[in-house]
């Protein structure tokens, strides 16, 4: 995951990108996470992951695991921030959903805490009731 944050002051939101099927962490959503970070200062990660066509080309970790991943990503940054957003982009909404899922379930059995940094999902164009 790359994390983009300010080099003064400090946000206290951040918003992590991830991108569908055969996309690519930058080129997916072009400049959206820079107008993010610059005009609402949020700080921003994008969260990239070998699918499709370079999975093909040359393997790469299974879903699951990149689940787990970006799951692990937001336990270690939800004491840095008030609030964590995900916004993926069709399968990478899908895989943003079971790392919240995730997220929370862990959070739960660790701590008697109901607080969890992570306060929202953004999904466009995600095939929640399948896709043909």
């Amino acid at each position: 995951m790359n994390l983009h944050t300010r080099q003064r002051g400090t946000s206290h939101d951040l918003l992590v990108f991830r991108h569908g099927l055969n996309g690519k962490g930058y080129k997916t959503w072009g400049r959206f996470p820079e107008y993010m970070f610059d005009d609402y200062s949020f700080d921003v990660a994008i969260f990239d992951y070998i699918s499709l066509v370079r999975r093909l080309k040359g393997g790469g970790a299974s879903l699951d695991f990149c689940v787990r991943r970006l799951a692990d990503c937001i336990r270690e940054l939800d004491a840095r921030y008030e609030s964590i957003y995900l916004v993926g982009h069709s399968l990478g909404g899908l895989l943003a959903e079971a790392a919240a899922k995730d997220y929370f379930q862990r959070k739960a059995m660790e701590s008697h805490s109901p607080i969890a940094a992570l306060s929202g999902i953004v999904l466009m164009a995600s095939p929640r009731a399948g896709s043909a």
